[in-house]
């Protein structure tokens, strides 16, 4: 399998022809043997993958193997998770949910039976690169579409491209309906917005880096709340919210306290407002984060 996948590539052949090229009928292509053929065949055009990449996605569904995907579509995410692949993620992370399932469900991609250490590695890393492809995707959107706010989408979009993350958003149904009309993270609201009973028109985005529940609400009005995910402090996510504002905490101290340059305080758990003073608030949430909670 590896030797016949290596040689249709270097003879500049569709993969399409292997079945043909051992003279096998063309049903075989779904057979299990042809998994290992695909992958090496990716591997060794891997170069050429902004072209490959269609190819390779019809390859998968004409293969119709779960392990076959698991296999190859995690190669693809980690070696588009570079700056210069941007545009092929967008086609990468509907391939992805469409031929896997969403991230957001871990038994999507739990590693199938006999998989190597290095593919169970592989399908682990390209799950927590997808994760964060799409979250990003829904900063970018949430921010534009319900905060209008670029210094704090600048500020999350950052965060997000150093960390680990996962994220929920809470919200009334008017807010649901305006974010799946972006094409782009459709397929993802359903798993991830969750509905209030109340009309108001406040929405919490929340983040889950490290041992941290993060909460940036949609009307600048409000502030951004941090809450230990092993606390006392955290917000009971086991009933359906009547609004966004259940998630406010208004007795919790600042997460910073200040005087002019100097920060003075700081709580593991808190609030912290997007106000200016001597210093930005992004200078002092980024003081929190990397001093106080050890986020980068």
């Amino acid at each position: 399998d590896l030797i016949l996948g290596d040689t249709i590539a270097r003879l500049n052949r569709p993969i399409q022809e292997a079945t043909k090229m051992i003279g096998v009928p063309e049903s075989w292509f779904s057979y299990s043997y042809f998994s290992r053929v695909i992958v090496t065949y990716y591997e060794r055009n891997k170069k050429n993958i902004v072209n490959e990449i269609d190819n390779l996605n019809e390859v998968l569904l004409k293969n119709n193997s779960s392990i076959t995907s698991k296999r190859l579509i995690s190669k693809m995410i980690i070696q588009a998770n570079q700056p210069e692949f941007t545009t092929l993620q967008d086609k990468l992370k509907k391939i992805a949910f469409n031929q896997i399932g969403d991230p957001s469900n871990i038994s999507n991609w739990t590693a199938f039976e006999n998989a190597n250490e290095s593919e169970k590695k592989e399908i682990l890393e390209a799950r927590n690169i997808l994760d964060e492809w799409i979250a990003k995707q829904f900063i970018d959107i949430f921010f534009r579409v319900c905060i209008n706010d670029e210094r704090r989408k600048r500020f999350w979009l950052k965060v997000a491209s150093k960390n680990k993350v996962s994220f929920k958003v809470y919200g009334p149904k008017l807010t649901k309906y305006i974010l799946k009309r972006d094409e782009r993270i459709i397929e993802y609201v359903e798993e991830r917005f969750t509905t209030v009973t109340s009309n108001r028109d406040v929405t919490a985005f929340i983040l889950y880096i490290g041992d941290y529940m993060l909460i940036e609400f949609s009307d600048a009005g409000y502030a951004f709340y941090a809450y230990k995910i092993g606390g006392s402090s955290k917000p009971n996510l086991n009933y359906r919210l009547e609004s966004a504002d259940d998630l406010r905490n208004g007795s919790l101290p600042m997460l910073v306290y200040r005087s002019g340059y100097s920060i003075t305080d700081t709580n593991k758990e808190g609030r912290l407002t997007h106000n200016d003073g001597d210093l930005s608030w992004e200078q002092v949430f980024e003081y929190w984060f990397k001093n106080i909670a050890g986020i980068n």
